[in-house]
This record gives C-alpha cells, structure tokens and sequence, in this order.
C-alpha cells in the first residue's frame, strides 16, 4: 500500500535555517512566492506601521496592477481574468492604505503613474484608475496635485473632473463658476449650474440660469 507523505510533514523534519533555506529556494525558483510569503506573513503577524513590508506590498501590488493596466493600453483591452486580477490588487492597496498610508513623497508617485495609464486611456481602466486616484487623496494638497494633472490632459471630460473637485472637494466656489461659467454646453452643464446655486440659496441666480 503506498504511504502518503505531506508537505507538513516533510517540513516538520527540517531545523529552523533549513526552513529559511527552502523559502529562499522556492523565493528563488517562483515568481509569485514573494507576495504570497509577504502576505502570509501580515495574515499571521499583523501589520507594523514601523516595518517596511506594509510599503513593500503596497509597491508589489501597484506594479503588478500597472502590468495588467499598461498590457491593456498597449492592445485596447485582454481577458477577463486579467482585468479583475488588476481590479483586486488596486483594491488590496486601498485596504492596505487605510492601515500603513504612504509618505507624501510616495503618495505622489503613485499618483502619477496611475494618472500616466489613465491618460493613455486606451484600457478600459479609465473609471478605476481615477477613482483609485481619488481614494488616496485626504488633503487640500492632494486634491490640487489631481487638478494639476488634469490640466495637462485637456479635454471635456477631464475639465468636468477639475470642476468636480473644485466644487465638491476644495469648495472653491470661486474657482468652480469660473470654469462652469466657461463650460455651458449641454443641459446637464446648466442643471449642474443651477444646483450649485440651489445649494448656495441662491435662487435668484438659480432661476436665471433655468429659464
């Protein structure tokens, strides 16, 4: 009769630096069993702001994402499984964010290569990649660093994204009817307009803009 034999029971037999040297071989031999090893590791120890694994994940994942992401803008697409692979690991570095948030410095550098896939447009990431964009904003500074972006990618849907934040993130109201001012095309920019004036009680100006 043949006997079964585990790998649990195979690693029950090896001393502590044979351990670390079978990680290390398999580290050395797959790919993927760095991440796998790393988040096995937080799953079982927890997260310290203190150590660097936090952003070592943080930048495992973004990279990984970027592949998918820039494979798609380079073809106008792929499968299926790519893209919700891509998906899952923008949303394991929000998750991750929450508990060890990257350096200012970092921060910015993240933005701006998800901003560089967003603006080749061409992935079908559009919507995910700005919304990843604005998840890790959570200061006046971040916010004006997104528009700064955008202004250097003109274009009608980008300029109802500065408004966007002006409006309903900075609350520059000043900078917002500025733009809505020089922005009335379709109805919905006008209706825009008039609930922005709603908003601000001002019905009078509301009412000029709905006639």
């Amino acid at each position: 009769m043949k006997q079964e034999l585990s790998i649990q029971e195979l690693c029950k037999g090896l001393e502590k630096e044979e351990l670390i040297q079978l990680v290390t071989h398999l580290s050395d031999q797959y790919a993927d069993i760095d991440m796998a090893i790393m988040e096995w590791y937080a799953l079982r120890k927890g997260l310290n702001k203190t150590s660097p694994l936090p952003n070592k994940l943080l930048w495992e994942y973004w990279e990984r994402a970027e592949e998918i992401i820039s494979n798609f803008n380079d073809y106008g697409g792929g499968p299926e499984h790519l893209e919700y692979e891509a998906d899952e690991y923008l949303e394991k570095i929000r998750e991750l964010l929450l508990q060890s948030p990257l350096s200012p410095e970092e921060k910015r550098s993240m933005m701006n290569r998800a901003f560089k896939q967003y603006a080749i447009g061409n992935s079908g990431f559009d919507d995910a990649l700005i919304d990843f964009i604005y998840d890790m904003c959570d200061s006046d500074s971040d916010w004006k660093h997104v528009i700064k972006l955008l202004q250097k990618e003109p274009s009608f849907w980008n300029e109802k994204l500065i408004m966007g934040i002006y409006k309903n993130k900075l609350h520059n109201d000043e900078a917002y009817l500025e733009r809505r001012l020089q922005s009335l095309e379709y109805g919905m920019d006008y209706w825009d307009l008039v609930e922005h004036y709603v908003s601000k009680r001002n019905m009078s100006e509301a009412m000029a803009v709905a006639q």
